[in-house]
């Protein structure tokens, strides 16, 4: 009687089907669906209201991550494509840098930057020493760029926050070593190594490093050191002496010598 709970024919190839279409699923790889991609066109004006050509440009998602970089061309553009909607920050440098951001929201996106309107100069310097330092837009914390050294102009939009962070020790050939004393802004020292500022003007940010000796001995090494240098010179002394007395030994032995002979 089990034969009656089993399927028939037509049951048994329809399930056969249904395997093999389960089975060809499991092997075969599923089609690719092409995420959209976003052009985006940037064109670059200088401060002198020319095209900004043979410009690098670096592009960083609001994540951290880089998306693109290339240069500008003869006539100041630079187009890609990116992947994603969100806040981009795009840093342009030449003789100068300049950090700006724009929005992808699923759409292309056209962008002038230019600097002889709407944006104001960031002064960044340091001394004794040049150092590099982190720039971060207030607005998108996540891209922290480290590629900057100081004594340098940064271009940014008015009215962005910006933090700039400098390096609290630095050490040189091993042996000297520079310590952040101060940061000074506008009229404002701080002891801290990094400030926030809004640009809505000019701004200029100092640091003051103050320079020692990197290395540093234990009071017993140097004790060994000085009496290491004293016997040194002592038998320096000692040897100098004795070719002294030799040398005037001879010198007395061949006066001796020229007077016999006389």
């Amino acid at each position: 009687m089990l034969h009656a709970f089993l399927p028939g024919d037509d049951g048994m190839r329809k399930i056969a089907v249904l395997l093999a279409v389960l089975l060809a699923g499991l092997v075969l790889p599923m089609p690719a669906f092409a995420m959209p991609a976003y052009k985006v066109t940037l064109r670059v004006i200088d401060h002198e209201g020319n095209p900004l050509d043979s410009a690098t440009v670096e592009v960083f998602h609001s994540g951290g991550g880089k998306v693109t970089s290339g240069t500008t061309n003869a006539t100041g553009y630079f187009v890609f494509e990116v992947l994603s909607n969100g806040t981009y920050v795009v840093v342009i440098s030449k003789s100068y840098y300049i950090v700006d951001k724009f929005e992808v929201a699923g759409a292309d996106v056209t962008k002038t930057i230019n600097l002889t309107t709407g944006y104001y100069k960031l002064n960044a310097s340091s001394t004794p020493i040049t150092t590099s330092f982190n720039l971060t837009l207030t607005a998108v914390p996540g891209v922290v760029y480290t590629d900057m050294t100081t004594n340098v102009t940064i271009f940014l939009p008015a009215g962005e926050g910006v933090k700039v962070a400098f390096p609290k020790e630095i050490t040189k050939y091993y042996v000297w070593k520079y310590t952040l004393d101060k940061l000074k802004y506008d009229y404002t020292e701080t002891t801290e190594n990094a400030v926030s500022l809004t640009m809505n003007a000019n701004r200029e940010v100092t640091a003051y490093y103050t320079k020692t000796f990197a290395i540093t001995l234990e009071y017993w090494v140097v004790a060994i050191l000085v009496v290491i240098i004293l016997l040194a010179l002592f038998i320096a002394w000692r040897a100098g002496a004795r070719a002294a007395r030799e040398a005037i030994a001879e010198y007395r032995e061949r006066t001796r010598r020229f007077v016999r002979r006389k």
